[in-house]
């Protein structure tokens, strides 16, 4: 009689890449007053101390289908797609992009506040998505265009 082979256990499943808006927008300050909050962008489930990508865009590859982004050819996962659409051309539909390390979890966070990046608008005008440049593994499409900011 043949022995049955145990089934074996499933790897430990991955925490999954994911980009979270942390904070932005406006909010009050201890003293009474208004001040400005950049946009704060989480990034959790990278590989440890490993580089980040993040791109912006205004729309996303959904709405905007022939104008889906890919990773650029200068860059590591050079071709990967993205769930964004625009273009890394200078114009209304540009895509920023911007590079974060991780740390010892594989998390970071990531602010953004360059220019405009105070006018209240850049907390959800934006559709983001981030690559892990070490395994080129895709983060959520995170959309902010339906995030109310810090209200005090």
């Amino acid at each position: 009689q043949q022995q049955q082979q145990q089934p074996q256990p499933p790897p430990p499943r991955r925490q999954p890449f994911q980009l979270s808006m942390e904070s932005c927008g406006f909010v009050q300050a201890a003293d009474g007053g208004i001040s400005t909050v950049p946009v704060v962008l989480k990034i959790t489930g990278g590989v440890p101390h490993s580089q980040i990508a993040i791109f912006r865009s205004r729309a996303s590859s959904a709405e905007d289908p022939l104008a889906a982004v890919s990773v650029p050819d200068n860059l590591k996962c050079a071709g990967t797609g993205l769930g964004l659409g625009g273009t890394f051309f200078a114009g209304p539909k540009q895509v920023k992009a911007w590079q974060v390390s991780t740390q010892g979890q594989g998390d970071a966070l990531f602010k953004i506040d360059g220019e405009r990046a105070t006018t209240q608008s850049v907390c959800s005008e934006f559709v983001y998505q981030a690559v892990d440049m070490s395994t080129c593994r895709l983060s959520n499409v995170l959309d902010s265009r339906s995030y109310q900011g810090a209200t005090g």
